[in-house]
């Protein structure tokens, strides 16, 4: 590939940080154990300092590695990770409220496990489904300890169960159940960000990406590029689809 020649060391850095800011997102439900995941794949792939201005934008344009927009500017990082990771910023249910006696039936009639709600980290007093965004629950998954006879020995396997149609309209039917209050929410969203800011590679990441001068969007080129750079960085990530 004539663009590997070319490309300099920063819009190489640049291109991969990007790409993997749309391309990877955790799947856990958990708060912290999310953001973890995304600080040590950070870590990872911001393997030099990030380079800033407008110049290495423009290297990418000319090499078709990315596509500068004329209108628009870049979404903020906390617009775009409050929105794909809606999960942990939505309100959720409080536990002395009848929404979330109708939660519990609602589990327990469709025989999905009693940790699907767990405690809002960002709410005391609040539960919220263990999902990363109501909208991705193709990548929500169950295990649980199954008993497995082994040559007249029982012992207990961790197993991991396929969700079904109808347990995914269960969790929808309790997502509405949610409080909408939007105050409650824009405080969640507050301490998301500052959780986030905890975590010194996804502080880097959030100063650098909100000094992007413009907007433009990422071309099959430059995202063969990017994955390819971001595997040599982190070898456990899957191939380009």
């Amino acid at each position: 590939m004539k663009i590997v020649d070319e490309i300099t060391d920063e819009a190489l850095l640049g291109i991969t940080v990007s790409y993997s800011v749309s391309r990877w997102i955790p799947t856990n439900g958990y708060l912290d154990d999310a953001l973890n995941k995304l600080n040590s794949l950070f870590g990872k792939i911001i393997y030099a300092p990030l380079p800033k201005g407008r110049e290495w934008i423009e290297h990418l344009d000319v090499l078709d590695a990315i596509r500068i927009e004329s209108l628009g500017s870049l979404k903020k990082l906390d617009q775009y990770y409050t929105k794909i990771l809606s999960g942990f910023v939505d309100v959720g249910i409080d536990k002395q409220s009848e929404n979330y006696q109708k939660a519990t039936e609602i589990i327990k009639n469709a025989n999905l496990p009693n940790d699907i709600l767990c405690d809002h980290e960002l709410i005391p007093g609040f539960v919220r489904l263990q999902i990363i965004n109501i909208n991705r629950l193709d990548l929500l998954s169950f295990y649980r300890l199954l008993k497995i006879d082994s040559n007249g020995r029982e012992t207990m396997l961790k197993t991991m169960i396929e969700v079904t149609d109808s347990q995914k309209e269960a969790i929808k039917k309790i997502y509405t159940l949610y409080n909408s209050n939007s105050e409650l929410k824009s405080q969640n969203i507050s301490k998301f960000m500052e959780k986030w800011d905890e975590h010194e590679n996804l502080k880097q990441l959030r100063n650098w990406w909100d000094a992007i001068p413009v907007l433009y969007t990422i071309t099959p080129v430059g995202k063969v590029l990017a994955h390819a750079n971001a595997q040599r960085c982190d070898p456990t990530l899957p191939a380009l689809d």
